[in-house]
């Protein structure tokens, strides 16, 4: 029987899609997300740790172990933001997103040192995952119920 013109299988397929295009949605908003927090949280005394923060799929960017704070006098603490929504934005819903600190010295700044404090950059900002998937789906159904009307 047809509704809409449109038969029962092709029906069921089109909400399939539009629930995976949700999905995937809600979850590069969220990443987007706990990756702007990563780099609020990641202390700027020059600057340069937060702008080598990579994003990449299905494995870790590696750590730059010639990487210096000299050699990236250049970089901005958001230089990385655009290369890393692509990165977001081309993922299916099957990809693991990564986002990385590149420098050499990020797991010292992250976890402390016998001298330094740990800034739990990366911990703080995922331990708020749950929220920021939250926050997203909100955001979603919002738009969709514009998009609505």
């Amino acid at each position: 029987m047809a509704i809409n013109d449109l038969n029962f299988g092709s029906q069921v397929d089109a909400w399939c899609h539009e629930a995976e295009d949700r999905m995937v949605a809600v979850r590069n908003t969220a990443t987007e997300d706990v990756t702007d927090l990563m780099r609020e949280y990641t202390p700027i005394d020059l600057g340069f740790l937060a702008g080598t923060i990579q994003g990449s799929l299905n494995a870790p960017t590696p750590i730059d172990k010639t990487a210096t704070n000299a050699k990236n006098a250049h970089i901005a603490k958001d230089a990385s933001a655009g290369e890393i929504s692509l990165t977001i934005a081309s993922a299916s819903l099957t990809d693991t997103i990564y986002v990385c600190f590149t420098m050499a010295y990020a797991g010292f700044v992250e976890y402390g040192t016998s001298k330094m404090e740990p800034r739990a950059m990366v911990r703080r900002a995922a331990a708020q995952w749950p929220r920021l998937v939250e926050s997203a789906a909100t955001r979603a159904k919002a738009r969709a119920a514009q998009a609505a009307r």
